[in-house]
This record gives structure tokens, C-alpha cells and sequence, in this order.
């Protein structure tokens, strides 16, 4: 089965479990729908079938944007449950792969232009970014995921961002 293409710009923050459901959604129902999703390294319950899936029926209406920020809530990634080599294992289940700087906003742009290029597989570009950058004490900082910063924390951060 082969769907068409429809940029139709569906937005899924940091939820890979809900990969799956979109996949067998546009699948079952045969909608050239979902472009682009968003999910991060540390989200990985259910993705594997899901890609799986995706690469099998080809979805090429499908662009996933993983934010490899290499943090999750309670640790780093690869104290946790190591992803890397992510590029590899998206390859595996048939995605085109982009690997780019995700702070680099033409890169972002282009990286969404060449996915609406490939035909017959998904693509996953993955974001290499980091966790809090631009704010020293934040930066990589485990602490400040999922915590607000107190007010002269943020006082110190607009600062170093002006």
C-alpha cells in the first residue's frame, strides 16, 4: 500500500506513544495525513513498532523530528535507556534519516524541505540539540528539566540570553 502526500502539519510534543496511534490511523484509514510530528530522545514506549510499521508501508507522508537533547526527566538518556546510535536504528525500519544542529533554524527549514522530497520511506530528521542553551548554570543541567528556575534564576538567565 502506497499513500499519497498532503502537508497537513499535526503536532505531537514529546508523546512518542502517540506515534503509534497516528501510524495505525493513517494507515487503516488510507489518510495522506500527519507531516510532521515531534518526540525526544527519552520518549521510547512504543515507538519501535511504530517505525517499524512506518517504514514498512512507506509512509513518506510522514516526517518525525526527534529532539536528541540526551535528557529525560529523571537523568540522562544514556544512564537510563541508551537510544544511540539513534540514526542507525530508524535506518533499520526503513526511514530516510537527516541528522542536524537543532538550534540552527535553516537547518530545521531545510531538513523539513529535503523530507518532502523522499519518496517510498518516512523520514526522521533528528535534532541534535542542548537542554537549557545559552543560560550557563542551565545548560545540560538535569536539574532544570521539568523545574522552574526560582526569580533570580530567571532574572540571571534573561540576562545571559539578552
Amino acid at each position: 500500500m502506497k499513500l499519497s502526500r498532503l502537508s497537513i502539519l499535526i503536532p505531537v510534543f514529546n508523546e512518542a506513544e502517540n506515534l503509534a496511534p497516528l501510524i495505525r490511523q493513517i494507515i487503516a484509514l488510507h489518510l495522506p495525513a500527519a507531516e510532521i510530528i515531534v518526540v525526544d530522545d527519552g520518549s521510547t514506549d512504543g515507538s519501535a513498532e511504530a517505525a517499524m510499521a512506518a517504514g514498512m508501508y512507506q509512509l513518506d507522508n510522514l516526517t518525525a523530528i526527534v529532539d536528541q537533547n540526551r535528557i529525560q526527566l529523571s537523568g540522562f538518556v544514556r544512564d537510563l535507556m541508551d537510544v544511540d546510535p539513534l540514526g542507525d536504528k530508524f535506518r533499520a525500519f526503513k526511514w530516510h534519516v537527516v541528522e542536524i544542529d537543532g538550534h540552527d533554524l535553516q537547518q530545521v527549514y531545510d531538513a523539513i524541505e529535503t523530507a518532502r522530497t523522499v519518496a517510498g520511506q518516512p523520514t526522521v530528521i533528528i535534532a541534535h540539540t542542548v537542554k537549557g542553551k545559552g543560560v550557563s548554570f542551565m545548560e545540560n543541567n538535569v536539574d532544570f528539566h521539568g523545574k522552574a528556575p526560582n526569580a533570580a534564576q530567571v532574572e540571571e538567565a534573561l540576562k545571559e540570553l539578552a
